[in-house]
């Protein structure tokens, strides 16, 4: 018979295993266009010019984005050791994973002083889509951080305030403060969502008045209202003209809809999240019954601060008219805690109720496995093989696949685009053939600008058929693109 301590490893290393395994191949997909791109192109400038404030693209001083910087130090460090590639530039969000995984397991496994609660509610978290996905933790954005941080000041106050006695060591204010900073360096404004549900939980759970009654949270308030007022200050003296595009685009859209094209109705996340936490979602209000009516009075507090952490986020984020599906990704840690809980309770009831019956408590193990495991498949599927494929991406994807070719000793490649932004997936593999071939493909935009003996990729329609005049050879064709020579 194998002694706690050691199902405890074996147990924490299975989801050590599981996250290096997803780490691997969620480092084979490529590169997305939009904010993944635009993070990595401001990584590679970083990288070069070492100006760890003003973000560049194409060697020019950028507003297009405006978030604090802290996500692009650690892919601009990551690039400098491993080279521009995607593992570089999702490390940020591998290490995010890692280290949720490794706070949760820790805490639950301390608090409940069994492994049943920390086996659930990880196995639950990684085998959501949502957590899992785009813009989650399987691209280099910013959300996936965003999520750690947030995650811990919420565990932290939890602890230290629901759980605990009367404070006596301040030590917790201020790394809650810390962390809080850091998600802020991370994300800006979405650091303050949590917020209102934070302290909505503290009121129902009767704690305000060891929370407001202490003076080091008032220091630590002030702390941060410098901290914060000071860095837009700086970044204004920096890159003038930086806090109008700053509240443009992280601030207006809380009251303004600034973006149309991804303008949705009140309850969209409330729709989205059957979706993105199928088939767990299903379990969130039994789960929660089952929670507040548990004897167990850790669970109780648990369920109803994780429910009210996750149904004030979700109001909050319902509330801007623009509305971007991966905005719920810090949700998804208190929504496995909350869906654990169910079988958490079913286990202890049945073992309960039926004390010569062990084997019947086997059976929520049963069902969870059943549904986990076609799900952790389906988010390997999803994510290498999405539904939607970006037109955008047609010319990166291709460059990518270029890159092993040697017979391959120039290269051009034909594409127009509306807005500059659309290039900036290309420009990262542009400059990933750079420093692994030692020449950089150059982007043309008409037919004009094509010599003879060119070689030519390209994807677009419009673009393959203005070439019909020309006598070509058609070398290989490559994710719905061809790879031409032009005689």
């Amino acid at each position: 018979m194998l002694s706690h301590k050691t199902k405890r490893w074996l147990l924490f290393f299975f989801f050590v295993s599981l996250c290096l395994f997803l780490c691997y191949q969620f480092s084979q997909i490529h590169l997305k266009s939009w904010d993944e791109a635009v993070y990595a192109n401001n990584a590679i400038e970083m990288s070069k010019t070492h100006n760890w404030w003003v973000m560049y693209t194409n060697g020019r001083p950028d507003f297009y984005n405006t978030k604090p910087p802290l996500v692009i130090w650690l892919q601009s460090i990551s690039i400098s050791i491993f080279g521009v590639n995607e593992f570089a530039i999702r490390l940020p969000s591998f290490i995010s994973l890692f280290l949720i995984v490794i706070i949760l397991f820790r805490f639950f496994q301390k608090r409940f002083n069994t492994l049943l609660f920390p086996f659930f509610t990880l196995g639950i978290l990684l085998t959501s889509f949502g957590f899992l996905s785009f813009h989650g933790f399987a691209t280099g954005d910013l959300d996936a951080m965003l999520c750690l941080w947030v995650t811990l000041c919420s565990l932290i106050l939890f602890d230290k305030l629901v759980l605990s006695g009367p404070l006596q060591n301040p030590k917790w204010i201020y790394f809650t403060g810390f962390f809080f900073l850091l998600a802020f360096l991370t994300k800006s404004t979405a650091a303050f969502l949590p917020i209102p549900g934070l302290l909505t939980s503290v009121f129902v759970l009767k704690k305000q008045k060891e929370l407001f009654q202490n003076k080091h949270v008032y220091i630590v308030f002030f702390i941060l209202a410098f901290i914060i007022s000071g860095y837009y200050c700086m970044m204004e003296l920096k890159r003038p003209g930086y806090f109008n595009h700053a509240w443009t685009s992280e601030y207006k859209r809380i009251y303004e809809n600034i973006m149309p094209w991804h303008s949705h109705s009140f309850d969209y996340y409330f729709k989205t999240l059957a979706v993105r936490f199928s088939p767990w979602f299903w379990f969130l209000i039994p789960s929660g019954v089952l929670g507040i009516l548990s004897k167990n009075n850790l669970v109780k507090k648990l369920t109803i601060f994780s429910f009210i952490y996750c149904l004030s986020y979700l109001l909050i984020i319902s509330i801007p008219p623009v509305k971007l599906e991966w905005y719920d990704v810090p949700l998804y840690p208190f929504l496995s805690v909350l869906t654990a809980v169910f079988f958490f309770e079913i286990i202890n009831r049945l073992k309960s109720a039926f004390p010569k019956r062990k084997f019947l408590a086997t059976i929520p193990f049963i069902v969870f496995f059943a549904i986990a495991t076609p799900a952790f498949i389906s988010i390997i599927k999803k994510n290498k093989r999405p539904a939607f494929k970006e037109p955008l991406e047609r010319e990166g994807i291709a460059l990518r696949n270029c890159i092993t070719d040697t017979s391959i000793t120039s290269l051009r490649i034909l594409m127009q685009v509306e807005h500059l932004e659309h290039y900036n997936q290309l420009n990262f593999y542009r400059e990933k053939f750079s420093r692994e071939r030692g020449f950089r493909p150059e982007i043309i935009y008409s037919i004009e600008k094509i010599n003879l003996s060119d070689t030519i990729l390209v994807c677009q329609s419009a673009k393959i058929d203005s070439l019909q005049n020309f006598h070509i050879d058609t070398i290989k064709k490559i994710n719905g693109c061809l790879l031409l020579r032009v005689y």
